[in-house]
């Protein structure tokens, strides 16, 4: 039987209706998949579900089009107490979408319908665009044999993407190809191997999804396969055969960045450290978080660059606040450069926020006892022996393993800060864009607190990973000015109206900087651009009317 698609109109929930239909383009879109409602009495089908979720996912995750992962949608059920098994309402998906800041949410139902061996499926989907509370497009209704479910799949992406997106950056063929020879088995191993709770399972389900496809070397053309089997051997600490699999997978696709997270630390714990360094250097541009930092920082830490390993971490610790291992690092990074008084202040700052840290209380002791101060060295001692049972061993034997504590997942919730909230009209950050809109407010909130010596050692810490940050040559520049470093303020200001020309601000402070030290002419040429950017600009406004105010005449006496 030959695959049939219906595109059709049907009737919509009052919700819906009220809002009426829309047809949108858009660059740069997050979408985000919720797992599909099994409307059948065959409750065997119930994995579908969860996989037309993942599979839509991948499929639908194309340049210009940022999706929701599976693992970052699961900590948002946590975050708003919803169970992860549950079918959510329309209204709590559209809660859910709005807390993940996505655009675009698809929503829909399945039905499996036939004698066995020539089961149909048949499924609906809504795509609601949710920033607006509309739908975006019609209602699609798709069916086929469930032997052709994922071409079915593959061919419903694309008349989502072809509806959404101009140009289009992908091909229907080259969707589709994506999954040819992935059959309707391999994918109902490979999705519950995903969801089987115990590893040894799921580790069989997944070579098994391989065995059917043909595919059983680390060569595989169905890359979400070789990801979850990197995934599931850095889980169990089995680095060296996480390593082929965590390198199938390409950039563009939807698991890259976690990928190469992973892979960086397999490199890291297998001692190529050049490797994981360059890993993890491409992540800061990429995907950065505060945990990528950390690890980035534990990478120089063993190539002996403590330099370049307190830069990272001051920016990781600085990022997440709430992070105590990035703090662990730091001190961890005094005590292995030596510096003891340092390392005990930090320690103890440790202990203060998490007082059963029997590592923490055990680099005290060393500290302690390095310093000649044995009597509260013998107490941090007792304490690390109680917290930490390892702490007998490393006495015993007077080696002490590596105690840098890496971050072990990709945080992707982290890129959505609730201090850098998207306007209605704003175009969808990427990773980079939100990562360095949160830490202007870092900077902005030390500067506020008159932390301006931190609030410049994280600046420059920062533009060294991202030179071409305008906003933080903005906010250097005001740091200068405040200590009367005019040339300073000038120097970094001129950087950052090249980096970024369209700050207005950066304009109308280099105008008025340049007023001060005698320039007008570049006074008036930084103004006029200002106003050619904001033309009722106030403080513009202002600066043109003094610099053009004719000189008044001279008091004759």
């Amino acid at each position: 039987m030959k695959m049939t698609r219906i595109v059709t109109q049907i009737v919509l929930t009052a919700w819906l209706v009220c809002f009426g239909f829309t047809l949108s383009v858009s660059a740069q879109q997050r979408w985000l998949v919720l797992p599909f409602e099994n409307i059948s009495d065959k409750p065997v089908y119930n994995w579908l579900g969860e996989g037309i979720a993942m599979m839509l996912s991948d499929l639908l995750s194309v340049p210009g089009i940022d999706v929701v992962t599976t693992e970052e949608r699961r900590a948002a059920y946590t975050k708003l107490s919803f169970s992860d098994t549950a079918i959510l309402s329309r209204a709590s998906a559209i809660r859910l979408g709005q807390e993940l800041q996505v655009d675009r949410l698809l929503v829909g139902t399945y039905q499996v319908a036939g004698l066995p061996g020539k089961e149909q499926i048949s499924m609906t989907v809504l795509l609601i665009d949710v920033p607006a509370g509309k739908l975006a497009q019609n209602t699609l209704e798709a069916a086929a044999p469930i032997s052709e479910l994922v071409e079915l799949q593959a061919i419903l992406a694309w008349d989502l993407l072809s509806s959404q997106q101009s140009p289009l950056t992908v091909s229907r063929q080259q969707l589709i190809s994506r999954v040819r020879g992935v059959t309707t088995k391999a994918f109902e191993l490979y999705v519950n191997g995903l969801l089987a709770p115990d590893p040894t399972k799921s580790l069989r389900l997944l070579r098994l999804a391989l065995k059917e496809l043909g595919q059983s070397s680390p060569e595989t053309t169905f890359t979400s396969v070789a990801f979850a089997l990197g995934k599931l051997h850095f889980e169990q600490g089995q680095y060296a055969e996480a390593i082929p699999w965590l390198a199938q997978v390409k950039r563009g696709e939807l698991y890259y960045p976690d990928a190469q997270f992973y892979l960086g630390l397999c490199h890291y714990y297998q001692d190529m450290l050049d490797r994981a360094a360059t890993i993890y250097a491409e992540l800061t541009r990429l995907f950065p978080t505060a945990g990528v930092y950390n690890n980035l920082a534990l990478i120089e830490l063993k190539r002996k660059d403590f330099a370049k390993a307190m830069q990272y971490l001051g920016i990781a610790a600085a990022a997440n606040r709430e992070a105590v291992d990035a703090s662990f690092n730091i001190a961890y990074a005094h005590w292995l450069k030596g510096e003891l008084e340092t390392a005990i202040d930090k320690l103890r700052e440790v202990i203060q926020r998490r007082s059963r840290d029997g590592e923490a209380h055990y680099l005290l002791a060393k500290s302690y006892a390095q310093l000649g101060r044995q009597s509260v060295a013998n107490e941090a001692l007792a304490q690390a022996r109680q917290f930490q049972p390892k702490v007998v061993q490393w006495e015993r034997s007077g080696k002490l393993p590596p105690l840098g504590r890496p971050v072990r997942v990709l945080d992707r919730s982290l890129l959505y800060w609730p201090d850098a909230p998207r306007s209605k009209d704003a175009a969808p950050p990427t990773p980079l864009t939100c990562w360095l809109d949160h830490m202007q407010h870092v900077v902005e909130r030390l500067i506020a607190q008159k932390r301006d010596g931190e609030a410049l050692m994280l600046l420059d810490a920062l533009l060294k990973q991202t030179p071409d940050w305008g906003r933080g040559h903005l906010l250097k520049s005001q740091i200068h000015e405040a200590q009367r470093d005019y040339v300073s303020a000038i120097n970094e200001l001129r950087a950052a109206t090249f980096w970024e020309p369209h700050l207005v601000m950066a304009h109308v402070r280099l105008g008025r900087l340049y007023a001060m030290v005698g320039d007008n002419g570049r006074a008036l040429e930084h103004v006029k651009k200002a106003l050619d950017l904001d033309p009722h600009n106030q403080d513009a406004l202002s600066l043109q009317q003094t610099l053009l105010r004719p000189p008044s005449d001279s008091v004759r006496h």
